[in-house]
């Protein structure tokens, strides 16, 4: 993958101010800043330090500095109310290659992209139009499979005829699966398999995690026997491979003395 700057990114300091933020272009988490991971950067400003250089985009048509990757930093220091200039990154090149570079860099945070976030991300790539970037290009940056690019390329597509343009597409690879589902044959991948677990299990989880999470706390014995009860024998047994190990099973009899089998 050739990403095409105009030379080296230079080191400056600017004040916050001067930085601005385009997070429908470079932004790819499903929430822009982690309040924990914040406070705890936040300590470091708080002790009259800087923290590591923030990579911006300077916008060669209206000369803005946009935060490619340093939203929790600019976050932290925001929060301590920094009123001294701080370290900055700054990359010249196209928008193209600009969010190819705010990409690039989050996959080397040290609070790195979800699943469900980096098909997302691919999926806004690919919804940008299947000539802006590459299957190659688009699969290395996001950390998705080029198969998954390409189903990704044929729902687009999907899509666009169904919706006589783009202005209405999902946001989200699971929101474009279903509602492409019934309306294409084909095989999916591993990734999307997970990513639509994921999100099923996101959606239970809203509903009713907290009351289930509350009762495992305050009366176990309830919480187990109305699992037990939802979930039938084959959920239980999935249950069992599952999570066997970690609560402690014996990994030669997973189905021993505890086992409702």
């Amino acid at each position: 993958m050739q990403i095409q700057t105009h030379g080296k990114p230079t080191q400056r300091k600017v004040r916050l101010s001067e930085i601005t933020c385009r997070p429908e272009a470079f932004q790819f988490r499903h929430l822009e800043t982690d309040e924990y991971h914040v406070r705890t950067l936040a300590e470091v400003p708080a002790g009259g330090n800087t923290l590591d250089p923030i990579a911006v985009w300077a916008d060669p048509d209206s000369g803005e500095l946009i935060v490619i990757d340093g939203h929790h930093r600019l976050a932290a220091y925001r929060q301590v109310q920094w009123s001294r200039k701080v370290p900055v990154r700054v990359h010249q090149c196209s928008l193209e290659d600009a969010r190819l570079l705010a990409l690039k860099e989050n996959g080397k945070t040290r609070l790195p992209l979800t699943q469900q976030e980096r098909s997302d991300a691919a999926w806004r790539l690919v919804c940008l139009g299947p000539r802006t970037y590459s299957k190659r290009v688009t699969a290395q940056v996001t950390g998705v499979s080029e198969r998954t690019v390409a189903n990704m390329r044929k729902t687009y597509e999907l899509l666009i005829k169904l919706a006589g343009g783009d202005d209405l597409l999902p946001t989200s690879w699971v929101a474009a699966l279903s509602e492409a589902s019934g309306r294409e044959r084909r095989d999916f991948t591993e990734e999307e398999r997970t990513a639509m677990i994921d999100e099923k299990t996101r959606q239970l989880d809203d509903k009713i995690g907290k009351a289930l999470g509350f009762m495992a706390s305050h009366q176990p014995e309830a919480a187990v026997q109305v699992v037990a009860s939802r979930l039938g024998r084959q959920g239980l047994r999935l249950l069992f491979e599952e999570y066997g190990g970690e609560i402690g099973l014996d990994d030669g009899d997973p189905y021993g003395e505890c086992s409702p089998f």
